[in-house]
């Protein structure tokens, strides 16, 4: 019998019309082709072989979600660190580098974000293979937090700009930054193989009979950043598209912080990575038990339209 990694019961099938989580677009920087010269923020150099071992212990344990990274403390702000630029405009730009030497990725937790009307804020590495934004003031939420997916390799710029008429009013506070130090998201040396040989990717010939319901799994980057969880949108019995979302007990804790990442698949039945830029961001918690170890979250941010979601 096939087995995958999530079983639930879907009610009915609806795409969902809504607001974008984020605007396609490039960096201001990248579009007129601004010099800048941007300061660098380099992490401390990090002793893997405690986590390896720790994660040797861990393995067998089905109750630890998976960790990919090592999450690393941090104060960096719009005051405190980076450099502003003043454009033609009236407007200004301010740009951050951080590097942490030897990471397969990095993604940023924030303690304190909001965006004013106009402000445009983006996060890339250097390649420019990874870019995530624009995020705009329709990412600000009640909690005053966000994260933001990880980006490839062991440096990224981050890229803020803030109109004239709305100098000063930006807030963005980094307080984390996760180390990953496996490659689950990017490359050939994606973290693949550990899954036992009833678990068979969605796109070989076993799944041809769940493509429908494969669009409601999500990956969830959770606990603080650094760990791995999985979970599936449901239907409410009213089938009003409320965004309920169906995951384990443990995998909670920190869920404004989550990010779920739809879509994320081989294309084909061989172990490749899939996209990583289906995402919003940010949950609130709606049921849980632990006997059961079922916990029901109501995802904050509009899911895109063109994520072509299931319920």
């Amino acid at each position: 019998m096939i087995r995958f990694l999530i079983i639930f019961i879907f009610i009915s099938a609806f795409n969902i019309v809504n607001a974008q989580v984020r605007i396609n677009e490039k960096p201001l920087s990248f579009k007129q082709n601004i010099m800048l010269q941007t300061p660098v923020i380099r992490m401390s150099q990090i002793d893997l072989q405690p986590y390896l071992a720790e994660d040797a212990l861990d393995k067998d344990d089905k109750d630890i979600p998976f960790r990919f990274g090592i999450p690393l403390d941090a104060n960096y702000t719009l005051t405190n660190s980076g450099r502003w630029k003043q454009l033609p405009d009236g407007g200004r730009l301010w740009t951050l580098e951080i590097v942490s030497d030897g990471a397969c990725s990095i993604n940023l937790l924030y303690s304190k974000f909001k965006l004013p009307e106009g402000a445009k804020f983006f996060i890339y590495n250097k390649d420019r293979s990874t870019l995530h934004g624009a995020f705009t003031s329709k990412n600000n939420k009640k909690t005053g937090t966000f994260a933001t997916a990880p980006t490839s390799g062991d440096e990224c710029i981050l890229e803020y700009y803030e109109p004239y008429a709305a100098l000063g009013l930006g807030k963005i506070s980094i307080s984390r930054i996760v180390h990953g130090y496996k490659d689950v998201f990017f490359g050939e040396k994606s973290g693949y193989g550990g899954s036992g040989s009833c678990n068979i990717n969605v796109n070989c010939p076993e799944g041809e009979d769940w493509q429908d319901e494969k669009r409601a799994v999500a990956m969830v980057i959770t606990s603080g950043g650094h760990r791995l969880c999985s979970g599936a949108l449901i239907n409410n019995t009213e089938r009003d598209l409320k965004q309920y979302f169906l995951t384990a007990n443990h995998c909670l804790g920190g869920e404004e912080s989550f990010i779920f990442m739809f879509n994320y698949e081989s294309p084909q039945c061989e172990n490749i990575e899939g996209p990583t830029w289906q995402t919003v961001q940010g949950a609130d918690l709606r049921a849980t038990n632990t006997a059961t170890d079922f916990a029901l979250l109501e995802l904050i941010e509009p899911i895109p339209q063109s994520y072509n979601v299931y319920y």
